[in-house]
């Protein structure tokens, strides 16, 4: 060790080097080094670097070859089982309806890859994301597109690309935008559902629709705004919440828009299944496999005996604690407005948060609609 008050380490001449390997705490038996060098020419510093990063991508691998040892090897007539003829799959949902573990889910069991690997489906060559992006069509985000018939066509050609492979992406009601062609700023206009869809199944081989319903739409709203809160930060997050005289209205709008695109792809031939958001959270392999048959039915008769020895690839998305009282997640004044705005209406059972199903014999609305055909599991 270097000699006491000999610091910067120029002061040390002829002082020992010293390598300092701290074992911090990891995953799957990963251990990750800190590397602290005294005395050391920068050669020999970069040397001892590149060598404790190999160590590091070793050990890497080997974690990823433990968590795959549970998954079958799919071999190439396996794989071409599994890709069909080649349809893909679109998730019509909104935000916080736990889409993206269902989704990495779906992807990972498919291809049988590391669920905590996301790119390893890529190398499988059975399905692939658009951009290598979940949402590829919300247009704000550098690496997103717009629905328009362009982007569609990209997408399913990088498909075709890597092999014939099936397409999955996630499209929520709000995206189905573009900009304005007539408006000389850059404004965005809505596009038509039957367009959208109709361009969905004439640019691309997606021909499954999954609709996911999370009856208790406050409950929604409020994991949507606590999201918002935390990209945003304090002071714009307010903006996000509809006042009391609207917010009847923003919750009947929220299940008027995912309903009726389920339709419209319902009558446009595209194969529908609504799943509840429960399910998703409580069964996950049950609906995975549900999923997966639904699917590839295109090839039912082969990848159904398949899909039954496919091992679960679990993703379970990052979810934070929140305060069980409304006033302590959105303020004092704005609840008390909330609570007299819905006390009386169709929609007072969603003020308990905990809450997860519309009651029996409740009135006819856009959302009772949305979750009158959705598929369920029971124990």
């Amino acid at each position: 060790r270097r000699p006491a008050g000999a610091w910067p380490p120029s002061a040390a001449v002829g002082a020992r080097s010293s390598l300092q390997c701290d074992r911090g705490p990891g995953r799957n038996g990963l251990m990750w080094f800190t590397l602290r060098t005294v005395g050391l020419s920068s050669r020999r510093q970069t040397t001892m670097v590149a060598l404790i990063i190999l160590l590091q991508w070793a050990l890497v691998w080997r974690a990823f070859r433990v968590d795959a040892a549970a998954f079958m090897k799919l071999g190439d007539k396996q794989r071409e089982i599994l890709r069909g003829n080649g349809e893909g799959l679109l998730v019509w949902a909104n935000g916080r309806t736990s889409t993206g573990s269902m989704f990495w889910s779906l992807v990972n069991t498919l291809t049988q890859s590391v669920p905590h690997e996301h790119n390893a489906f890529r190398v499988n060559g059975v399905a692939s994301v658009c951009n290598g992006e979940k949402e590829a069509f919300h247009g704000v985000h550098k690496k997103s597109f717009f629905p328009t018939p362009t982007a569609l066509s990209f997408c399913q050609d990088f498909a075709t690309y890597y092999g014939g492979i099936r397409l999955a992406t996630h499209v929520m009601p709000n995206q189905v935008q573009a900009p304005d062609p007539e408006s000389d700023q850059f404004t965005l206009k809505a596009i038509p559902y039957e367009d959208f869809f109709g361009l969905v199944r004439g640019k691309t081989k997606i021909r499954t629709v999954v609709v996911i319903v999370r009856q208790n739409e406050l409950a929604r709203l409020l994991s949507e705004y606590e999201l918002h809160k935390r990209i945003e930060g304090n002071g714009h997050e307010l903006n996000f919440l509809p006042n009391p005289q609207d917010l009847t209205a923003r919750l009947d709008s929220s299940c008027h828009r995912l309903h009726t695109g389920a339709e419209v792809a319902r009558g446009l031939g595209f194969r529908v299944i609504k799943i509840d958001f429960l399910d998703i959270v409580t069964k996950s392999c049950q609906v995975t496999k549900l999923l997966l048959k639904t699917w590839l039915r295109d090839n039912e008769h082969q990848s159904g005996p398949l899909i039954q020895r496919l091992a679960c690839a679990m993703h379970k998305e990052h979810t934070d604690p929140h305060p069980d009282k409304l006033e302590d997640r959105i303020g004092r004044k704005l609840a008390e407005g909330w609570k007299a705005a819905l006390n009386g209406s169709a929609f007072e059972w969603m003020l308990n948060t905990h809450a997860t199903e519309w009651p029996k014999a409740s009135p006819i609305n856009n959302c009772t609609l949305l979750a009158s055909d959705t598929h369920k599991f029971y124990m």
